[in-house]
């Protein structure tokens, strides 16, 4: 069976802002977008990309044109390419269970019980991408994979995938 990628906004913020593991991240998309592969993120993932964004302009890394397009840029991209997982009751209950289990913040509680709505799909297939590394152990914890875009060894674990 073919690969399937959650991923998590630090992740995907990479593609739009530089930072460390920016190439990877740039690398994987157009890597996956040749494979035709399929991508998950949460629903909540819109506004926390959004968010980090904004937080660069009111930081004046960027100015408001940049912000702007690269808002734009994101929105255009992600919403033809990443399958979003609606937040219902069953995972907003899930998220506030692994809240109190893991001690995670609201967003990666969210992200990670998105996460596992996939993994109940298709199982260690799924490979869970973030660079949150607490919300990265939590993942390992339950089970799934995890690939830290910023991380040592990412292209050749994705290439071995």
């Amino acid at each position: 069976m073919e690969p399937v990628f959650y991923l998590d906004s630090s992740a995907i913020v990479k593609r739009y802002c530089e930072e460390k593991g920016s190439k990877f991240v740039d690398t994987f998309y157009e890597y996956e977008r040749n494979r035709d592969t399929r991508f998950y993120s949460s629903r909540h993932t819109l506004a926390e990309v959004d968010s980090s964004i904004q937080r660069r302009f009111h930081q004046n890394l960027l100015n408001r044109e940049e912000a702007s397009a690269t808002i734009k840029a994101f929105l255009q991209e992600s919403l033809s390419s990443i399958n979003f997982i609606d937040i219902d009751n069953i995972l907003l209950y899930r998220a506030i269970a692994l809240m109190g289990k893991y001690k995670l913040r609201s967003g990666d509680s969210i992200q990670l019980s998105a996460a596992m709505e996939v993994y109940f799909i298709h199982g260690n297939n799924l490979h869970f991408i973030s660079s949150d590394h607490h919300l990265n152990e939590t993942a390992r914890c339950e089970g799934i994979n995890v690939i830290d875009p910023a991380g040592n060894g990412a292209v050749r674990y994705l290439l071995s995938i």
